[in-house]
Parts: C-alpha cells; structure tokens; sequence
C-alpha cells in the first residue's frame, strides 16, 4: 500500500510536519540533571484527591531542587466528561499548598511557557501531525468498526475463554483492509477511528527502569489501540506521547496505578514515533489501615474523608503541617530533620526519591494532628489570628465577623501560653479555634445553657459554689501578679473549707469540701464553660473584673435555675 496517499486521504488539512514540530519546540537549555515533569489532570472532576496533592507535592519538589521545570498540562480530550470550573479549582488548590507552576495554564485561561498551548483541546494539529507520520510509516490505519462489531469481537473472545480480550492480531479486522476500501468507506461517509498498529504478540513481555521501583517487567500491550477519536482528538494515551515529547518531558512522575499495561502501551507508541522515552517514576499508593482487619488498603473518597483535599481546607489545617506531613510520608527521615531544625523552612531539606516507600505510605490522622499542633505552637498570635481569620472568611463567616471586630482582643487571646518558652499545643486546625476560643467572645458566653457547660461533682452544692465564686469576686484584683493571685485564692479557699495542701487533702478528704484545684475548676467553668483551658489567670486579666462579675452572676443564675 501507498501509505503517504492514505495518510493524505485521512489527513488532507495537515500540513505541519514533525520535523517543523521539533524545531518549533527545541529541547531545553538546562544543566545536567535537571528534572522536568508535569501535573497533567483531566477536568472531570473539582475535588483533588489528596494522592494527586502527594503526587504533585513529589513531582515539584524534585524537579525544582533540581534546577529543572515544573509545568501544569491540562488533559481535556475527553469533552463528554469535562466539568466547568474543574481547572480553575485544581490550580487554586495546588497554589493554596505551596505547589506552583513555571509553565502552563493559569487560572484566568492564559498560557505562560514557550511548549504551549498546555491545554490538550488547543493541540490537536500537532497529534496530527504525528498521527499522519505514523500512517506514512505504515505504523497507523483506520478502523471503521462500530460498538456492535466490537461486542461481537469481545463476546467471542470471552466465549472460547481467550487469555486476552481486546482488538489485536487476528481480530483487528481494519488492519488490512485495502486502500481502495478505505477510500469507499470514507466517501460512504462511514466515522473512523485511528489505531496503532502493534507489533507485540499475546505472551510478549517488557520490561522498563522505573526510578522508584527499579526494573519493572510486565506483559506488553498487544492491543491496535485508538490514537485519534472520531472527533480528530486524540484519547489520553497518544495525547500523552505527543506532549511530553514536544514539551521536553524528562520524567514522568505520576500515581502508581499508571504502572501497569498502559506504561508498556507508552513506550511502544514513543518508540514508533521516534521519540526518546522518558525516564518513568510510579510514586507510591497513599495507604489507610481498615479499623476492622488491619489491612492496609489505597485511600478512598468513598471511604475516607482524608481522600478528599476539600476535608483539609474545610477544618483549617495549616498549610505548613500539611506539606511537612507529605514530606514525611514522602521520606522517613525528615521526622529527625524537622526536630533537629523546627524552624528552618523546608526547602532546606532535600527530598529523596529513592527514600520513597515501594509498597506505599501509610496515612496517619493522628500524626498529622500531632504535626500541626507542633507548627501552630510556633507562630506568633498574630500569625494565628491572621491564619485564622484568613480561613474562616471563607469558611466561616460568622467566626470571621467575630475576630474582626474584636481584633485586637482576639490577637491577646490567642497569646496567652503562646509566645513562651513551652507554647500550648492545642490547636490543631483552624476549625479548632471556635471550640477552644469561642467562650471569650460574649456573643457565644451569653448563649450557653447549662448543658454547655462542664460540670463535675465540684457542682452539685450550689451554696459551695455561690460561696467560691463571690469569694473569688471579692477578692479579684487585676493588679496582682500571677503569684499574688495564686495567694488570695489559696486564702479564700481555706476559710471557706478547701484544703489549700494537696497532700493533707489525701490524708483527710472528709475534712474539706474538696482542694483548691476543685476552687479553680468552678472558677474556670464558670467563666469559660470548659474545664481545660489557657491559664486562667491571663483569662482573668484579659476579660477584666467588670466581665467576670457578669459572667459568674450569669451562670450563678442558671445554675441556680437548673
């Protein structure tokens, strides 16, 4: 057959050759070593799943310690499955987690690169172009087939129970249709689709170096699969080919699930067209133990809210606990690093590759809070209300008014046992702040009940707890020192029947209403509603003594009432 004739019959526009391509996209201009890689989604879907925010977090830290590019691709051949607003909301997600672009598509739909457009839909003159070189190689044909001739093939493969299901070898029924019947079928007005035509036999293996799990041998493709749909459009598979050959992709770094049979399929198109492959790297499954067998299984939005990136913005948790977790799932050691240099940004640690788990990283919730309770005890109060008042603007307004109109006041509530030498690590998500901080704006005191409250047995003789709060009232003085403050509890305590030394209360409690810690706790609780809480003498001084005679006389009357 003449293929360049059939390669002009299928592709009569296409006049840009690959040749124009490669001098159009040269290869880059980097020192030795350099890393280029790419986030390439597909825009079906808003909510990013955190193993994408993994896989990402990998591929731009490597690439940009080495020097090299990290650009975002955007993969939208598939239009049926595309959903508005997916690349906008992909692009600010990333951003929100430190992981920026040097190439690529923006946000507002602008490129900024010189390997673009970095949007699929707006490439299709070049898959063409490789897709008609392919046909003149006599490496490509068009497949005329609908769904029924398909089925027909399927059912009769699975019917004589063949080991392999797909459009190959004998079944690839356009393979050798003649020019002359391709020509009828094409004036007939009959779709076609292009497939490639493999070499690989059924029982044929491969194998490739992967760069994080070494040598990896599996069955080839054999398939004669699609490289360009009905619509001109190629499906993800040659799209991939294309792009990362004329955009200089190095490494392809990507979710494990990508490592099997579609990898051999890869290679075998890059080596049809000429094109070197790059260097694959499969990071590992991000893991989550079933409660119920203890088995480690993949993590799942269906299953599990950590799956999903939304659960991160939506309780608040700080972008820099989020990226130090992900570098220690990523490697082990950074857990020693991050002791040894708490404050130190972590683009001073170098991030290994072949540190990365081959079987896959399990995640762990509580290790992530332990994290971010570390990195909040560092900032400043200023930082956590900045964060704070940030995160909830968008998530909740109602917290938000609050810190903004109380600012300054809230900017103290957050210091108090936090710029010292042992800062309080309460904090765990921003969403956390309304629970342990909501008592000290009146808005929300004023609207407790009782059931808001923590009572103990402290309370359950309320002329005891009338007597140590009015006690407390008389003898309040903000002036006094910490020490001092101390005292005058302890005083007042033992004259109304608290023992003030703990070790006579052991030896004794039927003497005594109870200690002066049980005289604190009612204090605490009447003030604030919690039993554990910031140091109550900074409480005391920042809501003043006008503030804790309101509040003691407002839980004093539904106490009284409950």
């Amino acid at each position: 057959m003449d293929y360049k004739k059939l390669a002009n019959l299928l592709f009569p526009n296409v006049t840009e050759t690959v040749d124009a391509l490669e001098k159009k996209y040269p290869k880059r201009n980097l020192e030795e070593g350099a890393i280029v890689t790419r986030f390439a989604p597909s825009p079906t879907g808003i909510d990013v799943h955190f193993g994408h925010l993994f896989n990402c977090f990998i591929a731009s830290t490597v690439a940009h310690q080495s020097n090299g590019v990290y650009y975002l691709r955007i993969e939208d051949t598939d239009q049926k499955r595309k959903v508005e607003g997916a690349v906008e909301t992909i692009i600010k997600t990333l951003n929100t987690f430190n992981i920026n672009f040097d190439e690529g598509r923006t946000i507002d739909g602008n490129d900024f690169g010189n390997y673009g457009p970095y949007k699929q839909s707006e490439r299709k003159n070049i898959y063409q172009a490789v897709a008609k070189m392919l046909v003149e190689n006599g490496l490509a044909y068009p497949c005329f087939c609908k769904e029924e001739d398909l089925n027909k093939i399927r059912s009769y493969q699975k019917e004589h129970k063949l080991t392999h299901i797909g459009y190959y070898g004998e079944f690839a029924k356009c393979r050798n249709l003649t020019y002359e019947e391709i020509e009828e079928n094409i004036k007939n007005g009959k779709k076609w689709v292009l497939r490639f035509k493999c070499s690989a036999k059924p029982g044929d293996r491969m194998s490739y170096d992967d760069y994080i799990k070494g040598v990896i041998e599996q069955d080839a493709n054999i398939n004669d699969v699609i490289i360009i749909k009905e619509d001109g459009l190629p499906p993800y598979n040659f799209a991939h080919v294309c792009d990362d050959h004329f955009m200089r992709t190095n490494m392809v770094m990507r979710g494990e699930e990508y490592s099997g049979v579609s990898t051999t399929e890869h290679i075998q198109l890059f080596n049809a067209c000429g094109f070197e492959v790059p260097r694959y790297a499969h990071n590992p499954y991000i893991l989550k133990l079933d409660p119920e067998t203890g088995n480690a299984v993949k993590l799942s939005k269906s299953k599990h809210r950590e799956a999903s990136v939304s659960f991160y913005l939506r309780d608040g948790y700080p972008v820099d606990a989020v990226v130090d977790y992900m570098y220690l799932l990523a490697n082990s050691d950074f857990e020693k690093w991050r002791e040894e240099n708490p404050t130190s940004p972590v683009s001073e640690y170098t991030l290994k590759i072949s540190n990365l788990s081959k079987s896959g990283s399990v995640f762990d919730i509580d290790k992530l809070n332990n994290i971010s309770k570390n990195r909040m005890a560092l900032k400043t109060a200023t930082q956590v209300y900045e964060e704070t008042y940030a995160w909830a603007n968008e998530h909740n307004k109602e917290w938000a008014e609050l810190l903004n109109k109380h600012k300054d006041f809230a900017i103290k509530m957050f210091n108090i046992d936090r710029e010292t030498a042992k800062p309080r690590k309460d904090i765990t998500t921003y969403l956390k702040t309304i629970e342990l901080y909501n008592y000290f704006f009146n808005e929300y005191f004023y609207n407790f009940n009782i059931e808001n409250f923590a009572l103990d047995e402290s309370f359950n003789n309320y002329e005891n707890v009338e007597n140590v709060l009015k006690e407390y009232l008389n003898s309040y003085n903000e002036n006094l020192s910490h020490e001092d403050w101390f005292a005058k509890i302890k005083e007042f305590s033992s004259k109304i029947g608290y023992a003030t030394d703990n070790k006579e209360y052991k030896k004794n409690p039927e003497k005594y209403l109870g200690n002066v810690a049980n005289v604190c706790g009612i204090i605490r609780v009447a003030i604030t509603s919690q039993n554990k809480t910031p140091d109550l003498y900074e409480i005391c001084k920042l809501l003043g003594k006008e503030e804790l005679e309101n509040r003691i006389n407002y839980f004093l009357e539904i106490l009284k009432n409950k």
